[in-house]
């Protein structure tokens, strides 16, 4: 289920109540840029609450490239708010 530009990361679910942990993030990433951290929980995605990885990636498949990616997470018991720009691909051509 790999729809819309790629973020950058990798998730679990957490053990015990809702949202999904970022357990790897891909150095150089659209993720990385905007600031998001390893360990990370994400709460919502775009106003949605994530409950689980499923909810994370059904809201990242409705994000086209040059959008934007509104997160809610938790670090450290503390709430922040990550947008997340997704970049564009640029076509290029040797000719």
């Amino acid at each position: 289920m790999e729809n819309g530009p790629k973020l950058g990361i990798k998730i679990q679910d957490v053990e015990s109540g809702t949202g999904v942990k970022v357990i790897e993030l891909e150095k150089g990433s659209d993720a990385d840029k905007a600031g998001l951290k390893e360990g990370d929980i994400i709460k919502e995605a775009n106003g949605n609450a994530v409950k689980n990885a499923d909810d994370l990636l059904e809201e990242k498949g409705t994000v086209e490239a040059g959008s934007t990616l509104k997160l809610k997470v938790d670090r450290n018991g503390k709430s922040h708010d990550i947008n997340v720009l997704f970049s564009k691909k640029i076509k290029t051509a040797d000719l």
